[in-house]
């Protein structure tokens, strides 16, 4: 497997790569399909979660994304852009699930109580305020450091497997975790003196 270089673009030998399996998906190889999914899962999945801040939300826009990606492919004129291409279908769909969201198409689930059958709004207020302060926090920091920052605490990820899925030295990705965390602290504790 082809590594690629320090920053995330994408090496010639994988834009060569894409544009065969799309030539090969074009021409009916579903398995060709299968590869592209398989080789920008993770990094469609993570975006996603950068963006988002919700996991389960951030697979079904990635899954969506793949899937629009498979239903528009003859749309794709320069073939070995495929990954650029998939960027641009996910960032539509976070603007589209940021716009439903937006106009009250998406709501939180409130949480309830199975044994009185109930819902209790204050929890829900306190649930929903807090889960705000911290989706806020998240979003003061670039993206970067974002996705560093939700690689480690959300999905628990060693500072080598974050820097190995950002494409980053290990030490950059340590240095963006602890710099992203402290931003999110200083954030956290101006909004608790307001």
């Amino acid at each position: 497997d082809e590594t690629r270089p320090v920053g995330g673009s994408v090496a010639e030998t994988d834009r060569e790569d894409d544009a065969r399996a799309v030539r090969l998906c074009l021409e009916g190889d579903r398995d060709a399909f299968a590869k592209l999914v398989e080789r920008y899962q993770q990094e469609i999945l993570l975006y996603c979660h950068s963006q988002i801040l919700n996991l389960s939300v951030a697979e079904e826009l990635a899954q969506d994304t793949f899937l629009r990606a498979f239903e528009r492919l003859r749309q794709l004129k320069t073939h070995d852009r495929f990954r650029p291409w998939l960027y641009r279908i996910a960032a539509t769909a976070v603007l589209t699930y940021r716009r439903r969201r937006r106009s009250g198409f998406e709501g939180r689930a409130a949480p309830l109580d199975i044994t009185t059958g109930r819902v209790e709004q204050f929890d829900v207020d306190r649930a929903t305020d807090m889960a705000e302060i911290a989706d806020d926090a998240l979003r003061c920091l670039s993206e970067g450091t974002r996705a560093a920052v939700v690689l480690r605490v959300c999905e628990e990820m060693s500072y080598r497997a974050i820097a190995e899925r950002l494409h980053l030295d290990p030490a950059t990705a340590e240095t963006r975790v602890r710099r992203g965390l402290a931003s999110m602290r200083a954030y956290l504790a101006r909004v608790g003196r307001d």
